[in-house]
């Protein structure tokens, strides 16, 4: 895919899942025994034709390095075609931790710069999903967006305050989007995906540099998106954020049933 890159959102700490990620990232996990979590984003990516990845990670950065690599397993690897592993760098003057996900893309601007894109995904790599991003960036496009924000259709009993929820009005444009509500409303849920345009992440990011708080989704989005040129675009498969152990085992036992092992193998080739 032309003039699309992606930032990968992976590393952070949960503290949900004890002992498994003491020594570990959650991307890092194994999931169905053979692959891990964070080979289905970039599987996903890869398989969309998206060969320009960042990986931005912080919390036990090795475990993720150590199986990523240089991305040859997704074939990220080669003539226009890289994964960069972007871990913060503490020790020149004008640096330090990431302070939120909004900060970790600014601290990471560089690489955008290199690619010299026109649109770019940010997503977590967290997740277990399939998704060809392809009709998401044609969408994102066609309306000229400034975001696009994925989203999904979850059943009342699923819907947690952990979640961001997206109030839709015609055409798919966001009229509303509320980050973490106490009582979650009958609306479809933020996956916390994006396709930005390229101009308009960086002035966001730009303001957002000198703020106090850096939640790309809570302190950039819930107040701006309404302003901007805003669509949402649900997704049409199903979407697993696996919050802690007990959905993290619920998900790969539904996964590795046997009318849908085929699906998994296929999903992350």
């Amino acid at each position: 895919m032309k003039k699309v890159i992606a930032l990968v959102l992976a590393g952070g700490r949960t503290g949900q899942y004890g002992v498994l990620t003491r020594n570990r990232a959650k991307g890092a996990l194994t999931f169905a025994s053979h692959y891990r979590i964070i080979d289905f984003t970039l599987s996903n990516l890869t398989n969309s034709g998206i060969g320009q990845v960042g990986l931005v990670i912080q919390y036990l950065p090795s475990s993720l390095i150590e199986h990523v690599g240089v991305g040859l397993p997704w074939d990220l690897h080669g003539y226009g075609r890289c994964l960069k592993i972007m871990p913060p760098f503490v020790g020149v003057q004008t640096t330090a931790w990431y302070k939120g996900t909004a900060d970790a893309l600014w601290q990471n601007w560089n690489f955008v710069e290199d690619c010299d894109p026109d649109d770019i995904i940010v997503l977590s790599g967290e997740h277990v999903y399939h998704l060809d991003f392809r009709p998401v960036v044609e969408f994102h496009r066609d309306r000229h967006a400034d975001v696009t924000m994925i989203t999904c259709d979850l059943p009342p009993e699923c819907r947690r305050p952990r979640f961001g929820y997206v109030f839709v009005g015609d055409d798919a444009r966001i009229e509303r989007f509320v980050e973490k509500p106490a009582d979650p409303p009958d609306t479809c849920t933020s996956t916390g995906m994006y396709v930005f345009r390229r101009e308009v992440l960086e002035e966001l990011l730009c303001q957002n540099e000198s703020a106090e708080d850096h939640n790309l989704a809570k302190h950039i989005l819930e107040p701006l998106v309404h302003t901007l040129n805003s669509y949402a675009w649900c997704m049409p498969g199903p979407w697993e954020y696996m919050e802690n152990v007990i959905d993290y085992f619920d998900v790969q036992m539904r996964m590795l049933h046997a009318d849908q092992f085929a699906d998994l193998r296929r999903l992350l080739r």
